[in-house]
């Protein structure tokens, strides 16, 4: 960053310094599912100055700081938790010679202050000078001591370091706002103000004293969302989480100019719904892009504030079984990917909206046993969960005029040709997308996701009034018995003047003849084919993420350099000018992290040119002038913003401290390479490869006699990806710097971003090929010299728990150890959504549910195994916000649902019930009580990865190794 720009990079450096988790803001939404499960759009939480923190935290000394009791434990470590989201930063303000090193003398320093008694201070004083210079003195040798340095010299990685986020980067936010292209908002210390990113000048939206009500008491907002005139402020207060994308809360409207504040609701709740949580409550408040209206919902019934002002109901039948404007349970999870199922058309006039039916959705009982411990029973939460062949909710389109002078205008069902219309009891909505003020494209499925159908949706007006209805533009149906890959929602493109583009046309992300991802381009909406396709080739688009209407300019980021990569590209929408953003030409930094340098014996390399391998994210602003490029790996990630036609940028998180600091310690050295799947071919005469990332301890010499044990975590869920160049340090980068093993992660067969025919083939017969692949791998490690075949172990998460359950269970006498996390064990058990999509239903592919559960008991009988699950799993009590709403001229993309989010105990209940049947005793189960499925309750998550290391330790003969907690 340039020095005359330090005023605006300690602005940056503390915007929003008080709302930093996910859940208590609009602009900082929940990342903490992304490495193996979540993929509804979402942005990482912004830095914490610790030094400016309030007394009561400012005083932690840093091994301390992340999660102590007043500090929620939100995030997921490492199968939960696969990106920081707030490093420990003491020194965010200070001069990067600082680095860590400061930070660490002046918070001990505070701390000892306040806590020791003088004799002792002396003495702690003494040792922390001692140590500060006995570390100064081996990072005076540069990046890299010495080689001959003994490991012994250098500390390890621990557990403790990870949990505490020690060696976390920091991400900046930038939360764009609709003002001038390139300005910002962001709240410190109450108040909230908007910046614009390379001219600096900032003003004030609302100042903290201001912020009070009628009896001058201060609104104590926890998050907020800006009209897109910057006139209004939506401020949220009272919050309570709700499932994973949603939450429950009350609001203020701040009228910018006026600085005063009125309830968003101006009527009472006049009904309440047993056993809902949040009731009374508003679920969702949007913004209309143009104008300043409000959509919100309350007990499942929809509302529109007109004008910031006037309350208008549109429906009456909201209740238990009736929800309109928000998403149920299972669309949540697994169709939105958020908790909205409301849509405001681009100006403002109407809204669409989904009604859920779940009268017959069967129920899903969860108890709590501490949640209130002022009572003797156990408190009951019940949740309509339709597993496979269970009903779904019927599920129908609506739109809402809130203007329209009728009471029949308030809420039109929309109209379907019956002989296209999906029945009942097998119809998905799946995306709804505003093309024009009158005209929307809608997207069903059936219910086992093998046939979509597009409609375009239009207003109609005539003497009886208005009408919307549906005709069919185009359907595809899969040949392969797989499933439709919904990739990416629909990107609109609106007309342009300036490029003559005279009609709405718009973008998706679908599979090409070759069964690869790639931009298809309508140039109308109601075109059957693509008029074209932008990008072709062996490789898959990850991301959209933006559109310049005005120049026709297209970004998105791609896997062209390596399925393991994300790089930053532009094309123009007629195919021609496509260009490489990434690296940047202009950066340059050196390699601090420590490649492994010795190939596998039997594997294939990767990405020969290391100079150019990363992994981007890129944020634009909403018309695309400005974005922020993220270097998030493989090693020390940066940010920085970028104008948009390279004139300007500006570096605003280089992380230095990362860089001064990691050398100092015994940090894995990774490899990226790919081996040989369980597969004989691939199906062209061929070897089929799978992507493999592979770390060894730091004084690792493959030509020596030790041999080392080996710790494979997988996930290997249908269209993830695990394997990806990004910069970690989690549970596995401990266990192999403080543990001495090598951990290997692979990505078999039905993972993502190695095209259709590699993914689809776990269609109908989850469990089988997968774990072939996970066994290949095995035999791969087994043939390595400096491997202990004698001591393999294999754990996961979630989908991941299944996948070394059914390791275990195969049977095949190469894994000593086995682990599983919240496995599903039986896919009758899981949310119809999900489980349909690759299964069918049960009565479809019965010997499919058969085989796919955990049932054959004797490699449980040879294998160590390691069962641990919450007893409130099935609840997910994240909380995020979809916080982007439509762009006329540059468009944020929603990703595609998520995949496998939660697993009820029912799953291990029933594997335990099986064991025991058949004499197994070989194993052990823990329970942690009240946890979800991200084991978050009463300090779980901690001792989840403490369970993992005692138990693969002790499984092995190791010396127990400092973890550090």
């Amino acid at each position: 960053m340039p020095p005359d720009d330090t005023s605006q990079h300690q602005t940056l450096a503390t915007m929003s310094a008080s709302y930093t988790r996910e859940e208590e803001q609009f602009a900082a939404v929940d990342l903490s599912e992304t490495g193996y499960e979540s993929e509804s759009w979402s942005t990482p939480a912004l830095f914490v100055d610790y030094d400016n923190l309030d007394g009561k935290r400012g005083d932690r000394i840093p091994l301390r700081g992340r999660f102590d009791d007043d500090r929620p434990r939100h995030g997921r470590l490492d199968e939960e938790l696969s990106e920081y989201d707030d490093a420990y930063m003491d020194d965010v303000e200070q001069p990067a010679a600082q680095g860590l090193l400061g930070g660490l003398a002046r918070v001990a320093k505070r701390h000892a202050k306040r806590t020791v008694p003088k004799p002792a201070f002396l003495m702690c004083g003494l040792a922390v000078v001692l140590v500060l210079i006995v570390l100064a003195s081996i990072a005076s040798n540069g990046p890299y001591p010495d080689e001959s340095v003994e490991r012994s010299s250098r500390p390890n990685i621990t557990l403790g370091h990870v949990f505490n986020y020690t060696f976390g980067p920091r991400f900046p936010l930038y939360q764009w706002e609709n003002g001038n292209d390139g300005d910002f908002s962001f709240a410190s210390e109450g108040s909230i103000y908007i910046q614009h990113v390379e001219q600096g000048n900032k003003s004030t939206l609302l100042q903290a004293a201001d912020a009070v009500d009628s009896n001058g008491n201060r609104i104590n907002f926890r998050s907020y969302k800006i009209s897109r005139d910057l006139q209004y402020i939506l401020l949220e207060t009272d919050h309570e989480k709700g499932w994973r994308h949603s939450f429950f809360a009350n609001y203020w409207v701040w009228n910018v100019a006026d600085k005063k504040a009125e309830h968003l609701t101006t009527s009472k709740s006049d009904k309440s719904i047993p056993g809902e949580i949040g009731s009374g409550k508003v679920a969702l408040a949007l913004w209309s892009p143009s104008g300043h209206h409000v959509a919100w919902v309350r007990d499942n019934d929809l509302y529109v504030t007109m004008d910031a002002k006037t309350e208008v109901r549109i429906t009456t039948d909201g209740s238990k079984d009736i929800i309109n404007g928000i998403a149920d349970w299972v669309y949540e999870e697994e169709v939105l990917g958020t908790h909205d199922a409301m849509w405001f058309s681009p100006g403002g006039t109407h809204l669409a909206y989904l009604k859920f039916n779940e009268t017959l959705v069967p129920e899903y009982h969860l108890q709590y046993y501490e949640k209130n411990q002022k009572v003797s029973y156990p408190e009951e939460v019940s949740i309509k969960y339709p597993k496979p062949g269970a009903q779904n909710p019927v599920v129908s389109l609506h739109v809402a005029t809130p203007s329209s002078p009728n009471a029949t205008g308030l809420d039109v069902p929309v109209e379907f040709d019956m002989a296209q219309y999906f029945p009942d009891d097998d119809r998905l909505i799946v995306e709804v997308n505003w093309v024009r003020e009158d005209a929307m494209l809608v997207r069903m499925t059936n219910r086992i996701q093998s046939h979509q159908k597009l409609f375009l949706t239009e207003l109609k007006t005539s003497a009886t009034g208005a009408t919307w209805k549906s005709n069919l533009v185009r359907q595809d149906v899969v040949s392969d018995n797989g499933w439709i890959n919904r990739l990416q929602p629909i990107v609109f493109v609106p007309p342009s003047k300036a490029v003559g583009r005279q009609n709405p046309s718009y973008l998706e992300v679908m599979e090409d003849e070759n069964g690869y991802a790639h931009i298809a381009y309508f140039s109308t909406v109601t075109e059957v084919k693509p008029t074209a396709w932008l990008t072709s080739g062996l490789w898959e688009i990850a991301d959209i993420v933006g559109i310049d209407g005005e120049r026709g300019i297209v970004y998105f980021t791609s896997t062209e350099r390596g399925p393991s990569q994300r790089h930053l590209y532009s094309v123009h929408l007629d195919g021609s000018n496509k260009h490489a953003l990434t690296p940047p030409m202009n950066y340059s930094s050196s390699i601090i992290l420590p490649p492994l340098e010795f190939q596998p014996n039997g594997t294939t390399a990767v990405d020969p040119d290391a100079k150019d391998i990363g992994y981007y994210t890129a944020n634009f602003s909403p018309r695309c002038a400005y974005y922020l490029l993220q270097y998030r790996g493989p090693d020390i990630p940066w940010s920085r913003v970028v104008k948009a036609d390279g004139s300007w940028f500006q570096d605003v998180a280089d992380n230095q401290r990362l860089r001064d600091i990691l050398p100092l310690y015994a940090v894995p050295k990774r490899k990226f390479f790919q081996i040989p799947s369980g597969a004989k071919s691939d199906g062209k005469g061929g070897v089929l490869n799978m992507n493999v990332q592979m770390q060894v301890p730091y004084d690792f010499d493959p030509h020596a006699k030790k041999k080392y044990p080996v710790l494979m975590r997988v996930y290997g869920g249908p269209n993830s990806q695990l394997v990806q160049q990004s910069y970690s340090v989690d549970f596995m980068t401990a266990v192999t710097s403080a543990g001495g093993f090598i951990s290997i992660i692979v990505d078999g067969r039905g993972t993502g971003f190695m095209g259709r025919a590699y993914r689809s083939t776990v269609a109908n017969h989850l469990g089988s090929v997968e774990v072939e692949d996970q066994i290949a791998a095995a035999q791969w490690l087994r043939q390595q010299p400096y491997v202990d075949a004698s001591r393999i172990a294999i754990w996961g998460w979630s989908y991941g728990g299944y996948m070394a359950t059914k390791v275990v269970e195969a049977n095949s006498g190469l894994f000593a150890v086995g682990m599983a996390v919240a496995p599903v064990t039986d896919w009758r058990y899981y949310d119809s959504i999900y489980t349909e999509r690759y299964m069918k239903t049960p009565r479809m592919n019965p010997e499919g549910y058969d085989k796919s559960m955990v049932r054959e008991m004797e490699g449980f009988e040879k294998t160590k195994f390691l069962l641990v699950h919450g007893t409130a799993d099935g609840e997910f009590a994240c909380s995020s916000v979809n916080l982007w709403s439509s762009k006329l001229t540059c468009w944020y993309p929603r990703r595609s649902p998520t995949l496998q989010d939660n697993v009820h105990f029912q799953n291990t209940a029933s594997l335990v019930w099986r064991l025991t049947g058949n004499g197994i005793r070989n194993y052990r189960v823990q329970v942690y009580t009240d946890s979800d499925h991200s084991m978050s309750a009463g300090g779980a998550n901690r001792e989840v990865y403490v369970l993992l290391w005692d138990f693969v330790m002790e499984a092995f003969g190791e010396r127990r190794a400092p973890i550090g907690i």
